[in-house]
């Protein structure tokens, strides 16, 4: 049995579907370990966990991809099973101004990242498992650090002429060379393939919000540009070819996300049929499955698509 697992941040956890799902469909079994607001601690953790904890499964049969977050994020957990994912350290209430002048420094999170990637890649040979990775944005890319939006960058640039030379995000240059990366982020893909329209935040991650923010425009790549970047990475990985209807699809997806009084909608009942069976558990004995089986997704995409028509009518 063939089984995708991939991990990251609100890159491959949004509020519709993302690029892992479309490429999940090519695959007997789907895990989607990825978390909205997380950094590259969580993933390296997450996929650790699964390969040390899950029981009757062979490494052998497993392809897992891994897309970066940022080197501005801290991951923590609030308890045992939750995680904090609350995003870059400099727009996050659990750490203040004070925290991040004292203890942050970028040199650290890099040296972080550096060594997650070599471990993962030592696992891969030990174990037998298919390895790739991608970022969110490449983390040396002007003073962006890996996190696609603007920040305040005067909280987080400490030493920041020292980390420009140093010698960990030299080797994740020279690392970005080789095989196990896919050799253009999600946002770089999209910055060469934008939007055609924007869309607006609907807690992105979050199935509790209830309520569209129209004064905030939503940066994360479109359904649209997720599908886009699936068809990209298909062709780097050789997978097979895409059913024609699918695009269909994502065009339906693009249309109800940049329609301010469908979003929400379409948004309520996606919580409740793509994410419902989610966990966040970390335990041996408690399930790591974040998402749905890879060969049922576009079927209950279009179910989803279906009900969302009904609503419609309603209007």
């Amino acid at each position: 049995m063939n089984t995708l697992i991939t991990a990251g941040c609100s890159y491959s956890d949004a509020a519709y579907p993302c690029w892992n799902m479309w490429l999940g469909q090519h695959y007997d079994n789907h895990l989607n370990l990825a978390l909205a607001g997380t950094g590259p601690r969580y993933s390296y953790i997450r996929i650790r966990d699964y390969f040390k904890y899950e029981k009757n499964i062979n490494p052998k049969e497993h392809h897992v991809i891994v897309q970066w977050s940022s080197l501005i994020r801290h991951d923590f957990r609030m308890t045992p099973f939750l995680w904090s994912a609350g995003g870059q350290v400099t727009n996050n209430d659990n750490f203040s101004d004070d925290y991040v002048e004292k203890y942050f420094r970028l040199i650290d999170t890099t040296c972080d990242l550096l060594y997650y990637i070599e471990s993962l890649i030592s696992l891969s040979k030990e174990l037998g498992f298919k390895l790739h990775m991608l970022y969110m944005f490449e983390p040396w890319v002007d003073d962006f650090f890996g996190e696609p939006t603007y920040l305040p960058v005067e909280k987080v640039n400490k030493d920041i002429d020292h980390w420009r030379s140093s010698k960990y995000l030299e080797s994740l240059k020279e690392y970005y060379k080789s095989d196990y990366f896919i050799p253009l982020s999600i946002e770089g893909f999209c910055i060469d393939n934008p939007k055609n329209k924007d869309f607006y935040n609907f807690g992105h991650g979050n199935q509790n919000t209830k309520e569209l923010m129209t004064n905030s425009i939503d940066y994360h790549p479109s359904p649209l540009q997720h599908f886009k970047y699936f068809e990209f990475l298909s062709s780097h990985l050789k997978v097979e070819s895409t059913p024609k209807e699918w695009l269909g699809i994502a065009n339906q997806l693009e249309e109800i996300v940049t329609d301010t009084r469908l979003y929400p909608i379409f948004m309520k009942t996606f919580f409740e049929l793509i994410t419902s069976n989610r966990s966040l558990a970390y335990n041996k004995d408690l399930p790591h499955y974040r998402g749905l089986n890879g060969k049922h997704n576009v079927d209950l995409i279009k179910e989803l698509l279906a009900e969302y028509n009904k609503k419609f009518t309603l209007i």
